[in-house]
């Protein structure tokens, strides 16, 4: 039977509507609105290869959590902008995530001076700044507030770690070399002072203070020479540290002297096979020697993408974002009050392991790690600490009264 024309479209027009209905309860219109975290970081310049490094770990962790299904339902979203290690652009980028992008976190650049103007801003408009990189101990202590969080080291505690390495070394003459600009001379400060009581025999026979991004070295490595000293030890770092190793090679100085100095994987992959085998070397998060379930897994996904292990500075912007993360599913809430409430003394799971903040200042009892560099077959492309001493920082951490009144100092 042929149903009348004006029949047949009330049924498709009302068949419509049902479906319509249907869809919309089903299949809703908007997507959540995403948590945003800013990372503000220095991609040009000398810091390129801790910065993207970090930059990578934090995306990746960032993608798997979206893949999971978000964070209390909501997605990520990371947004990056490059402070080229000059604090006009830093804080010019910061202000421009949280007053225009509406970030509900930041992460921090790698320069200690660019990380402080920005924590200023974080404490202004109360988002939460967790520092996955680490720098000058006045970010925690006299420019510390509630919503800056230490997930890496500071000059004082890092530091500290090289200083209990390097007191088991023979000898009594020592040659010291660093950037000359405030971490530069935190660092040296902050492993001296542990060193002088560890080691009340042992006197400094020179200090070097090369300029942040030197590309000679050879006045300074002559200078040591002539010195004679039996021990090194070096505050430089990425592109400075890598530098002074080529040229310092040249002049045998690693075989004539005992070395301490900064190894972590981004240095040594830029190295490669070139790396002087034998020094003593530090690192905040050697990925190869780091036996939890999570890190074993990360290290499985990153060398089957680069062929590389993971480097400190990706496993640290991984596990800001972990931190995000447990912050927010601990609270319930992106709130950066109730955030920074669920963290302030807790105890994290990361790739590394547990990491406890301590309530007041946030500072994390994240571990140093010290060894002596080799080669290894698993290993063809750049050599590896062994011998790995891992050293709990919290004998260098200052009290929270002396905190407390460096702060009040400040104001």
């Amino acid at each position: 039977m042929k149903l009348a024309r004006p029949l047949r479209m009330g049924i498709l027009i009302g068949a419509a509507l049902v479906f319509t209905l249907l869809g919309v309860l089903q299949w809703p219109s908007t997507a959540a609105e995403p948590i945003k975290i800013g990372l503000i970081t220095d991609l040009t310049g000398m810091a390129y290869l801790l910065a993207k490094d970090n930059g990578d770990g934090a995306k990746m962790a960032v993608e798997e959590i979206n893949k999971a299904g978000g964070v209390l339902g909501r997605p990520l979203e990371l947004i990056v902008r490059d402070s080229a290690l000059k604090t006009d652009l830093g804080i010019a980028a910061a202000r421009e995530l949280v007053v225009d992008q509406k970030v509900n976190f930041i992460l921090g650049p790698v320069s200690s001076a660019v990380r402080l103007a920005i924590s200023d801003l974080s404490r202004q408009y109360k988002i939460p700044m967790i520092d996955s990189i680490g720098g000058s101990r006045r970010l925690v202590e006299d420019r510390g507030h509630d919503y800056f969080f230490e997930l890496s080291l500071t000059t004082r505690t890092e530091a500290y770690g090289q200083a209990v390495g390097m007191s088991k070394i023979k000898g009594k003459k020592l040659v010291a070399i660093s950037p000359d600009y405030e971490w530069g001379r935190l660092e040296y400060e902050g492993f001296i002072q542990p060193f002088k009581k560890m080691r009340p025999d042992v006197e400094v026979v020179a200090e070097f203070w090369p300029k942040l991004g030197e590309k000679d070295y050879t006045p300074y490595i002559t200078a040591m020479l002539a010195k004679n000293p039996d021990m090194i030890w070096s505050g430089l770092w990425g592109n400075d540290a890598i530098g002074f190793i080529k040229q310092a090679k040249g002049y045998g100085i690693f075989e004539k002297f005992p070395y301490m100095g900064n190894t972590d994987a981004s240095s040594l992959q830029a190295l490669g096979m070139d790396a002087p085998e034998g020094i003593y070397g530090w690192d905040r998060a050697p990925a190869y020697a780091i036996d939890t379930p999570a890190m074993q897994a990360f290290v499985k996904t990153v060398q089957a993408k680069t062929k590389n292990v993971p480097t400190t500075w990706m496993v640290y912007g991984y596990e800001a974002v972990q931190l995000i993360k447990w912050g927010i599913e601990k609270s319930g809430s992106v709130n950066s009050e109730a955030w920074v409430k669920a963290v302030k003394g807790a105890t994290v799971p990361l790739l590394r392991g547990p990491i406890t903040f301590r309530a007041f200042d946030n500072v994390s009892n994240s571990p140093v790690y010290v060894g002596r560099l080799v080669k290894d077959p698993k290993y063809p492309n750049q050599l590896i600490l062994k011998d790995i001493q891992k050293i709990g920082v919290e004998p260098s951490m200052i009290s929270v009264e002396e905190v407390k009144k460096l702060r009040e100092a400040a104001k």
